[in-house]
């Protein structure tokens, strides 16, 4: 089941104190869905409030300092990483433990405003360039989805009123965000803010997550933090791992293997904290299904990227921070994308060329190729055997793209025949140098 979502309700974005542990029941989402039988596929959740204008101006609650926009070269990432499960708590002690760690995340683009969650992770960052002040930086994990295309990012961190009765403002310390890097096929991003200009708070007194990468199994109790519908930040809402490792196929993403729960979430929600009941950040939620195949609402089908695993959490955030320089965002290594978007042509017989991606590191830039280019076959070689497609549909070449990047890295080659003619006349044989893939807006 393939299902788009569209976000029919626009919510004013207002500064509101709200108790913690509030849980909102009623969903006023209303959704346009288009169904296959091909594979299942989960709408992302974050908040696209399309209704917003676009603006280069924080609202002024948002801090900007100096330091904004700038990056600098790392020399050392040291995650403070629990290697297996603590003791755990009760569940108001576990929250306690984490909640101040549970931001909003507003992110500016063309036409709208990209709402989301984050969490603020315990993080040290050791820069070449000693002159760089980093006294007051903390580091900020979320979603690519929420952040991407975007030039300006807010970041919210919840101010306690009464710490007695759990109410918290959760618009007043706004922080202007600096991305460090970000990477679209594990869906997660890391942004850096510093801790001035508000009274009341500093890097030191922050809540911090600690990450845990013991590995997680069905049955084990969770808990969510994050901001449902882009209005309720700080909502909390718990459950257990439904199934672990999932391959889901996720809303302008691709396949992404991810752990399965059945607590409540919703749009909003991405990017935002999931952790066990030791207090210990054990995944981010990114995506979810609310319907079926008939359109009938669906409940405890949400979806949250692991910590463990090639593109969990942990090893994809420490390759973000300590590959960023002052040139360019921080990147995954061995990271490729072909750049290409691809279409049926003469009456689906042939695969031409439809979109070029604006990103100049991906590896179709390195090629003479071109939009409006027919593609009549891709061939490389692996362990002494080769492989070909012969362009026939999208799905086969989909499939076999698949294979590709498990067996071809940075700096291997494969060959590409096309033309500008349909039939192939003086087609054009290219042998394509991979390049590393490193996000740009």
């Amino acid at each position: 089941m393939l299902v788009d979502y569209t976000l029919i309700v626009r919510a004013a974005r207002r500064l509101i104190s709200v108790k913690r542990g509030l849980k909102i029941l009623a969903i006023v989402l209303a959704l346009t869905l288009t169904f296959s039988l091909t594979a299942c596929k989960a709408g992302r959740f974050d908040n696209g409030d399309s209704a917003a204008s676009y603006s280069q101006t924080f609202d002024e609650n948002v801090d900007v300092p100096e330091s904004y926009g700038a990056r600098y070269a790392v020399e050392s990432v040291d995650l403070n990483v629990a290697p297996t499960f603590g003791e755990a708590l009760d569940s108001s002690d576990a929250v306690d433990k984490v909640y101040g760690s549970a931001v909003a995340i507003h992110a500016g683009v063309s036409g709208g405003t990209q709402l989301g969650s984050g969490t603020v992770v315990d993080i040290d960052v050791e820069y070449i360039d000693k002159s760089v002040d980093d006294s007051d930086f903390v580091y900020v994990l979320t979603c690519h989805h929420v952040i991407e295309g975007s030039n300006q990012i807010a970041v919210y961190i919840p101010k306690a009123v009464d710490a007695a009765t759990d109410e918290y403002d959760y618009y007043e310390y706004g922080f202007a965000a600096t991305l460090m890097g970000s990477d679209k096929k594990s869906d997660l991003a890391v942004l850096r803010i510093e801790i001035s200009g508000h009274e009341g708070i500093s890097a030191e007194t922050v809540t911090k997550s600690q990450i845990c990468d013991d590995n997680l199994q069905i049955g084990d109790k969770i808990f969510v933090l994050g901001n449902p519908l882009g209005t309720h930040p700080g909502t909390y809402t718990e459950g257990s791992v439904s199934r672990a490792f999932v391959e889901v196929s996720v809303e302008n993403i691709g396949k992404m293997k991810l752990m399965q729960t059945n607590a409540d979430v919703n749009h909003g929600n991405s990017g935002g904290g999931v952790y066990n009941f030791a207090g210990q950040l054990v995944g981010v939620l990114n995506s979810g299904l609310s319907v079926d195949s008939d359109g009938e609402p669906v409940q405890g089908l949400g979806f949250f990227i692991p910590v463990t695993g090639a593109n969990g959490a942990e090893k994809v955030m420490k390759s973000l921070i300590e590959t960023v320089t002052a040139d360019h965002y921080g990147y995954v290594s061995g990271r490729w994308m072909l750049g290409a978007t691809f279409q049926q042509a003469m009456g689906g017989y042939i695969i031409q060329v439809s979109e070029l991606s604006g990103n100049a590191t991906d590896t179709i830039h390195g090629t003479n190729i071109a939009k409006g280019d027919y593609i009549f076959e891709v061939s490389y070689g692996y362990n002494g055997e080769t492989y070909k497609c012969e362009m026939n549909s999208i799905s086969e070449f989909s499939t076999f793209f698949e294979t590709m990047q498990k067996h071809l890295t940075i700096g291997d080659q494969f060959t590409v025949k096309y033309g500008r003619n349909p039939r192939g006349t003086s087609a054009i044989t290219e042998t394509v140098t991979i390049r590393q893939h490193i996000y740009s807006i």
